[in-house]
């Protein structure tokens, strides 16, 4: 189930995030790294939720994924100016976010 679940997150995250990593080898994921379970630092080492899914893209989709841990507040404007490649975080999706970003 988890396998069935990862692939389908490797091809959202994968077509949502074509554009920005079409023409590199590593995928920019911007996190908080503060929102337990999914996101945090224990002892130096980013873990969770979303850490361990975006492993798992990177897997299936050959990608490395290089981490960015940066305050909530800045994820969207770090997009936004292309900094990172994609968001892996609890984001409230709201009409003038999903204007601009693909929620998958």
């Amino acid at each position: 189930m988890f396998r069935i679940f990862t692939v389908a997150v490797a091809m959202a995250v994968t077509f949502a995030t074509a554009g920005a990593a079409q023409d590199q080898d590593t995928l920019r994921v911007g996190m908080s790294g503060g929102y337990f379970p999914f996101t945090f630092v224990r002892q130096d080492i980013l873990q969770g939720f979303e850490v361990d899914v975006m492993n798992a893209v990177g897997e299936e989709t050959g990608l490395k994924i290089d981490f960015v841990t940066m305050s909530f507040s800045g994820l969207i404007g770090a997009l936004a100016s292309g900094r990172i490649d994609t968001i892996a975080n609890q984001i409230t999706i709201t009409p003038e976010r999903e204007a601009t970003f693909a929620f998958t």
